[in-house]
């Protein structure tokens, strides 16, 4: 789960007006609006939520907030675009972090909050949801990213489709033990599962 403060860039030393929590695991996002913020320091989307007495927005309202500050999956040279940000498919909320959030509609950025000096690194943490199940997708993703390879190398080398690999990082795709082991592989590990 990771957590970016929403902030008026106008503004020096403005305080954040808003929280934008996104779920890797569920690909879910969240936005909890501050109720110690003027109705003018904030987003016009927020504003309007304040006014009919709501401070949080759920996936489907934050998601489209987000996708209106990043360029969208209908955009002519999207493949060129991708390939600027080293991404092997659209991924809106990486574009987001990559751009701090920030796009011409208005001067709010985003700023991630970070738990402790570490909380970037793949650790236990990233790997154990709320029902203490292991999230491969995560574990997956963070051995990829650690040994500096993309998902299409990885495919390649694991014999596979980039887009099952992407599928398998973001969980939405069930994977056998057999396939899961050959992935794997291609990352130089070994697949270990323990029961204690």
């Amino acid at each position: 789960m990771r957590k970016f403060n929403i902030v008026d860039g106008s503004k020096r030393a403005a305080q954040p007006c808003a929280v934008l929590t996104y779920d890797e695991a569920c690909d879910s996002f969240r936005i909890d609006i501050s109720r110690d913020i003027d109705l003018e320091e904030m987003p016009f989307e927020f504003s309007l939520m304040v006014e009919n007495g709501s401070y949080s927005m759920e996936d489907k309202q934050s998601r489209r907030w987000v996708e209106s500050r990043v360029i969208p999956s209908s955009r002519q040279n999207l493949g060129q675009v991708l390939k600027a940000h080293d991404m092997d498919f659209y991924d809106p909320f990486q574009l987001l972090v990559d751009h701090e959030g920030r796009c011409v509609q208005d001067n709010f950025y985003i700023r991630e909050i970070t738990e402790s000096a570490d909380s970037a690194e793949c650790g236990a943490g990233d790997i154990v949801d709320s029902c203490h199940s292991v999230n491969i997708g995560a574990m997956l993703m963070c051995a990829r990213k650690n040994a500096g390879i993309s998902q299409q190398e990885l495919a390649k080398r694991a014999g596979v489709q980039q887009s099952l690999i992407s599928r398998l990082e973001n969980n939405k795709f069930n994977p056998t033990v057999n396939l899961l082991a050959d992935v794997v592989a291609a990352l130089n590990k070994k697949l270990k599962i323990d029961i204690a």
